[in-house]
């Protein structure tokens, strides 16, 4: 079954208005806004920010969380220094068409279509069905031309409905990876704020790193596993451009319906997620009612300290690929002990856990 014809009867009734009438009654005393504010609004937005650095950071330890962040700073510092020196060299439109054809490439791979094999510029056995792969696609979308196609099943304010629920599925594991209380407690979003205050109050270390530069080593990583380490070389480039002009002179003509229901067929969550969002919904209406209350950035804001988090988290994740293992906690790469980091630290002021924290 299609994406929508598996939702269809399993979405509650009243699409968005559904949503706000649940809410009204988990909290009758808030005011639901009539535009339901994307992710649940700006309280579950932070809880969803803080959760991606929960996963590396000890959040429920402040004096260990600057040690842990300021121990990153430098190991990043240290990887990154000299690797951005040669990448500030390659910045350039041709490094930015590369980045777009090797994420063309791993995107397809990933479906088990290899462009590079497609087109004869580099075959690869793991790939060698790929022309008989597209050509199932082309005959598909001749079938499709010949029949009919059953159109797209979800009203637009049921799939707004769907991608809204799909939205909350993973409250409940971003509420642990915060250290959060269940997100049924009655005091999750006094909860919530106090550890974004605490946050606000921490000292942020220095990481001279934009998001370009991230950017840069995340395109240098997908170029690398793209099309090999001589990748950058004059005749790499050749191939990749000889690559590119193979794919455009490709073609399938697809009837306008089936273009049309793709569209939406791409916009559509997974039955899955929708039901893993539904619980979350069940599970924590009163808090969601509270962040969708909320009209603005009242308590988050652009927290130096976030910000910080959320690039050393990237940055890991990217360091990752590039070394082969973890690159933060512990710092494998360079020797930056915690414990001498701890001692040139241990006169800086660093805020209490708040009690709305502590277990």
């Amino acid at each position: 079954m299609r994406m929508d014809e598996q939702l269809v009867d399993k979405l509650p009734p009243g699409g968005l208005g559904w949503i706000r009438e649940t809410l009204s009654a988990h909290a009758p005393e808030l005011t639901i806004p009539d535009f339901f504010p994307p992710a649940g609004g700006m309280m579950m937005v932070s809880m969803l920010r803080l959760s991606e650095a929960g996963i590396i950071f000890p959040l429920q330890d402040p004096r260990q969380l600057l040690e842990k962040i300021t121990q990153a700073a430098e190991s990043l510092e240290a990887n990154l220094a000299p690797q951005m020196r040669a990448l500030g060299a390659l910045k350039s439109d041709g490094f930015d068409n590369l980045a777009i054809a090797a994420r063309l490439t791993l995107a397809l791979r990933a479906k088990g279509v290899c462009p590079t094999t497609l087109a004869g510029i580099d075959v690869l056995a793991e790939y060698v069905e790929s022309t008989s792969r597209v050509q199932a696609v082309e005959k598909t979308a001749e079938d499709l031309s010949a029949s009919h196609v059953q159109p797209f099943r979800l009203s637009a304010d049921q799939l707004a409905l769907a991608q809204t629920l799909a939205g909350f599925a993973s409250y409940l594991d971003a509420a642990k990876a915060c250290g959060l209380p269940d997100l049924s407690d009655p005091d999750f979003i006094e909860a919530l704020k106090a550890q974004v205050s605490m946050l606000a109050a921490m000292p942020p270390p220095k990481l001279e790193l934009s998001p370009v530069e991230i950017g840069m080593i995340a395109d240098l990583d997908n170029i690398h596993r793209a099309f090999g380490e001589d990748a950058l070389t004059p005749a790499n480039v050749t191939r990749v451009n000889a690559l590119l002009n193979a794919i455009a002179e490709m073609e399938v003509h697809m009837p306008a319906d089936a273009e049309i229901l793709a569209e939406k067929l791409i916009v559509t969550p997974a039955l899955q997620h929708v039901r893993q969002g539904l619980k979350a919904f069940e599970t924590g209406g009163a808090a969601i009612a509270a962040s969708a209350a909320v009209s603005a950035p009242t308590v988050f804001g652009d927290l130096p300290i976030i910000a910080f988090i959320e690039r050393a988290a990237a940055l890991s994740s990217v360091l990752e690929l590039t070394f082969g293992k973890p690159a933060l906690l512990p710092c494998n790469d360079c020797l930056f002990p915690i414990d001498k980091i701890s001692a040139n630290l241990s006169q800086v002021t660093v805020p209490d856990l708040p009690l709305e924290l502590v277990n």
